[in-house]
């Protein structure tokens, strides 16, 4: 279960409204609010459980939430005056425990990335927690995977969870940065998270420093990496290459770690192979986008973008009224870089998720739904999760930068749908990508 997006599909738009009435703001700074402050709230979650006895904590405020029926009553319960003030004090309680004497710093992140007054994060925050609890707590129970099961979960979705939290959420917590969140917590997630990246046995060991010519390889190797991806920018400075340029490189990259670590005779021709194989592939991919040209949409804002990108076939099919929206039409996002094996975007995609973005912006009726897909290398469940995380973390990235949630979905098919063969690794390399189809225009 992805726990970010089963909460925040339990906020319907009726039940976005009426906290909205209910704060005293519009319905769309409302779900900018909620976009904040769920993710807060799993941050506190995490937070929690990684303390002494954290996780004990989480769950008596797992049961309290059920024993209220706040999760199955929620709605109701805010046409009460009485109820609602009942509810905002067990949320006040709850967000004590989660996050101590740092609930107004909290408060205050969430306001000033949604632009609501901290006084309606704050009551915002103390409605929803129970909310969240319960339906969180009788998730761990209905599956039987109980409270430690559902922290190691969330443990093992940190990524997608820290890319929707508030800037300020970190220092609102007292932490130098957000990436040591829930480091500690209670239990193990080694069984749930062993097997999302079959690469991460190579990194074990390269860390652990059981072979002593990483000592001096590696640093090699990521320099010669470095220097071809600086060659890739400098060339694609007028016309951003894209492709599934990040997934070549870093499936390089992994192929020859792993020849050194398996005693590879000639680590001088891995690097230059490598070296060479990047070049040829960024080439490719500038070459296959075609020309970058200036494409204005309706509401005047000007995008630079290349002829054969999902782009420019967005605005082509939204803008064709002879063309109605089918089950079937899907662009591949052509410009989007991932971390090896994880679903981190890497700031290069920037670019594409704001040209998305703003198309968005230009046709407000327009809705998306995002696919991920992988090669059918590895195990088949490991490659279905990883998919639907990539995904959902584009969905994420859109609405963070003030798209509605309602307007998008996002599903991952893991090694589904192929649109290459898998035999070769040209063909594997089409198959690793996230596609967008319009639902609604």
């Amino acid at each position: 279960m992805n726990i970010l997006k089963f909460l925040m599909e339990q906020f319907s738009p009726e039940l976005i409204s009426k906290l909205g009435s209910t704060i005293g703001e519009n319905t769309e700074n409302t779900q900018k609010a909620l976009t904040s402050a769920v993710p807060s709230i799993l941050g506190g979650l995490m937070n929690t459980a990684s303390s002494s006895n954290g996780v004990s904590s989480i769950e008596s405020i797992m049961k309290m939430a059920i024993s209220s029926e706040v999760g199955v009553n929620f709605m109701s319960m805010l046409e009460s005056n009485e109820e609602t003030s009942k509810v905002n004090s067990m949320g006040t309680n709850m967000l004590t425990n989660l996050f101590g004497n740092k609930v107004e710093a909290v408060s205050n992140s969430i306001a000033s990335s949604s632009g609501i007054q901290v006084s309606s994060a704050s009551t915002l925050i103390g409605m929803i927690t129970p909310y969240i609890m319960g339906k969180l707590g009788v998730q761990a129970n209905s599956t039987s995977i109980g409270v430690n099961g559902l922290m190691s979960i969330l443990s093992a979705q940190k990524e997608s969870i820290l890319g929707m939290m508030p800037s300020r959420f970190a220092g609102a917590l007292g932490l130098e940065n957000l990436s040591t969140l829930g480091d500690g917590i209670a239990g193990t997630t080694k069984n749930i998270t062993s097997n999302i990246n079959s690469n991460s046995k190579v990194d074990a060991t390269i860390n652990a420093g059981n072979n002593s010519i990483m000592k001096w390889i590696l640093p090699l190797l990521l320099l010669l990496l470095a220097g071809t991806m600086l060659w890739y920018f400098l060339k694609g400075c007028n016309n951003n290459a894209g492709g599934n340029i990040g997934t070549d490189i870093t499936n390089i990259a992994d192929t020859a770690k792993k020849d050194i670590l398996n005693g590879g005779t000639d680590i001088a021709n891995t690097i230059d192979n490598a070296g060479d194989s990047i070049k040829n592939k960024t080439t490719d991919a500038i070459d296959g986008l075609g020309a970058f040209f200036k494409r204005k949409l309706p509401n005047g804002i000007e995008l630079n973008i290349p002829e054969n990108g999902i782009e420019n076939k967005l605005v082509k099919f939204v803008d064709d009224v002879n063309r109605p929206v089918d089950k079937t039409t899907w662009y591949t996002m052509d410009r989007i870089l991932f971390e090896t094996g994880k679903s981190t975007l890497k700031k290069e995609s920037d670019e594409q998720i704001n040209n998305i973005v703003e198309i968005m912006k230009a046709y407000p009726a327009m809705q998306l739904k995002i696919g991920g897909y992988t090669d059918n290398t590895g195990d088949a469940k490991v490659n279905l999760k990883l998919s639907e995380e990539r995904a959902t973390t584009v969905m994420n990235a859109i609405v963070k930068k003030g798209i509605d949630l309602a307007r998008l979905k996002a599903e991952g098919y893991g090694q589904e749908h192929p649109v290459a063969t898998n035999d070769t690794e040209e063909g594997r390399q089409e198959n690793r990508r996230i596609d967008v189809r319009i639902t609604k225009k």
